[in-house]
């Protein structure tokens, strides 16, 4: 008799199934593990969170070899990044969402040629296997789908009776209960396509506010301020600051030998990452008072108030979730280019050098007061393409990281230069919105456990007299630090504006900082392992 039924598969669908399962399940764990204080765990929360992969997986082929391998590398992504951080929080995830194209590439860049080359072999492999396990399969399609849609559910009635007025004004915040009340690598997932798809635009409607502590206005005020804000650069290896492997500032050091800059040491400041702590130079947006960035006048508001014509001119975005707290202040400002904004009639792109012929344009354009702030790309990662020819020869044997410190020192020559012709008389800041760790293992900033390095900043002072060097003096807490929250001060008072005596003394016995994980700590107790 001949045998007519069919011969079973050497392998089963099982065969193939289990293991997508488990890596998503153990890489899951892992993320869980490593989430911040920013999320609430439940047991319902966290089981459900384990069926998404069943769920793609027995949806069929066409969905599973859409859905399963980008789930998966979206996962493996997320474990490399609790690896590095040591926590998934909140402004993190910002952080990555909010990542230009240019910065992305970047920063994939920077971690070498194996991480990419094993992200992508994942994927095929991943792809291989999701080929071979996908099939529709009824019975476990409805298990998952019950399990996952219970547990959205309810975690979106919790998430109903959390700030209803907020979430329906910007869709990220919805994102954010969402993954609050269901952490892991969909929570994350479902909060960081929230951010993709919100533009998070708050108009920037001018305030009515004034923060109480200006009390009036000075008699005199700077014609010009100069306000320029770098990026990512550790007073460490700032030539300036003592640093000897490389003269990575030339033209600064040079300046303050010469007793025409004021090199203002032990300065910190108020954030490691960008989107905080950029707010707190020009707005009175601090660690404990965020609100004021969106219920009182800013810096910008202020000058212009009081005559001034405002200029900025930045090599950043100002959109999206991450770019957006200083994008909105930008906006407030008479003048506006960025990377972003006016950026292709005003030839301006990521490149600090961009910026040169317009910052020319507005120090010649007469008006007799100006505030002007120009944002750095300056030294953020990937640093091999902050750095020039230039930097090279002058740097030979240094790391990428000195050549880009060398390649701002240009930059701050050049706008100096320009200053000098147009304006003459000034008055000019600059310092970084953060530090960065450059000399340990990890590398980078918004690290949870990186500790002071990533809020290690230059700050100089260039002017024709030596007081607003000395207030800053004045101005450092009881442990002799500076911080660059104080910056806001020394800028009211060179636009004209007066301040109370009891208000910078409120700062002297205190230094709170605003960490990457969103939490307060003061500077001297910043998280450890």
């Amino acid at each position: 008799m001949i045998n007519t039924q069919k011969a079973k598969p050497l392998f089963s669908y099982n065969f193939y199934a289990c293991p997508l399962c488990i890596i998503f399940f153990l890489l899951n764990i892992y993320v869980l593990l490593h989430e911040g204080d920013d999320v609430h765990f439940s047991f319902i929360s966290v089981i459900g969170g384990f069926f998404l992969a069943p769920l793609l997986l027995s949806s069929g082929r066409f969905i599973a070899l859409l859905c399963t391998p980008l789930l998966l590398s979206f996962s493996l992504f997320e474990a490399y990044t609790a690896n590095k951080y040591d926590l998934i929080t909140r402004p993190i995830l910002r952080a990555i969402a909010g990542t230009n194209q240019h910065e992305a590439f970047s920063m994939l860049a920077s971690y070498g040629v194996f991480p990419p080359l094993i992200l992508l072999t994942f994927f095929i492999f991943i792809t291989w296997l999701t080929y071979k396990a996908a099939s529709l399969k009824l019975v476990l399609l409805g298990l998952s789908a019950i399990i996952l849609s219970i547990t959205l559910t309810e975690a979106w009635h919790k998430t109903n009776r959390q700030q209803p007025e907020t979430q329906r004004y910007n869709i990220s915040e919805r994102g954010h209960w969402l993954r609050y009340f269901f952490p892991g690598i969909m929570g994350d997932l479902i909060y960081m396509t929230t951010l993709y798809i919100s533009s998070d635009n708050r108009p920037s409607l001018p305030h009515l506010e004034q923060n109480s502590s200006i009390v009036g206005k000075l008699p005199l005020k700077e014609k010009n301020v100069i306000l320029i804000i770098g990026e990512s650069a550790f007073s460490g290896h700032h030539s300036t600051y003592g640093y000897t492997l490389h003269n990575t500032t030339p033209y600064m050091k040079g300046l303050s030998d010469e007793g025409e800059l004021c090199v203002v040491p032990t300065v910190h400041s108020g954030a490691n990452m960008t989107r905080l702590a950029v707010p707190m130079l020009l707005s009175f947006y601090e660690p404990t008072e965020q609100q004021r960035l969106y219920n009182e006048k800013n810096l910008i508001e202020l000058a212009r108030d009081n005559g001034y014509q405002t200029s900025w001119i930045s090599s950043q975005e100002g959109t999206g979730e991450y770019a957006r707290p200083y994008g909105y202040l930008s906006e407030y400002s008479d003048f506006i280019v960025r990377q972003d904004y006016h950026a292709s009639e005003n030839h301006v792109d990521w490149h600090d050098e961009s910026l040169l012929p317009i910052v020319e344009k507005r120090f010649s354009t007469p008006s007799p007061y100006n505030f002007f702030i120009i944002h750095l790309t300056g030294s953020h990662s990937r640093y091999e393409d902050d750095v020039t020819k230039e930097d090279i020869q002058a740097l030979p044997k240094a790391n990428a990281y000195d050549k880009s410190l060398h390649r701002t020192d240009r930059i701050l020559h050049q706008i100096i230069d320009l200053a000098d012709k147009h304006l003459k008389d000034y008055v000019l800041l600059y310092l970084s919105d953060h530090g960065e760790i450059v000399d340990g293992p990890v590398k980078g900033h918004s690290i949870q456990y990186g500790g002071k390095d990533q809020y290690k900043i230059p700050f100089y002072i260039k002017s024709d007299t030596n007081h607003y060097c000395q207030q800053a003096e004045s101005m450092r807490n009881s442990r002799g630090q500076y911080s660059s929250i104080m910056t806001k001060f020394l800028l009211l008072e060179m636009l004209g504006y007066k301040v109370k005596e009891d208000t910078l003394k409120s700062y002297y016995n205190h230094d709170e900082v605003l960490h990457s994980d969103g939490v307060v700590y003061d500077y001297d107790h910043l998280p450890h392992r």
